[in-house]
């Protein structure tokens, strides 16, 4: 062999070394990674909304946003959890 080709070869082992070393992390962090509490954070399970949202047949005024001509304002609304989401979405959690 020549010393290209032996150089080539060494690259390529090590390249396949680092790429083991990091598949064997993510293995032994798999759990830590996914279902570390940071997940749960940013997950609202549907029983965490019907805790948070009350009586299903009160209405909370205040929470609603009507117009002059009775109709609810939905443009202009924002909507906590969406946002909550996107962040935790952006940040990788």
């Amino acid at each position: 062999m020549n010393s290209d080709n032996s150089a080539q070869l060494l690259a390529a082992a090590n390249a396949a070394n680092n790429a083991q070393v990091i598949i064997t992390t993510l293995l032994e962090e798999y759990e830590n990674i996914f279902y570390d509490d940071n997940l749960h954070r940013c997950s609202i399970s549907a029983d965490s909304r019907i805790e948070n949202s009350g009586s299903e047949d009160s209405i909370d005024d205040e929470s609603i946003d009507m117009r002059d001509n009775g109709y609810h304002d939905v443009e202009n609304e924002v909507d906590p959890d969406t946002e909550d989401d996107l962040e935790c979405a952006l940040s990788g959690n």
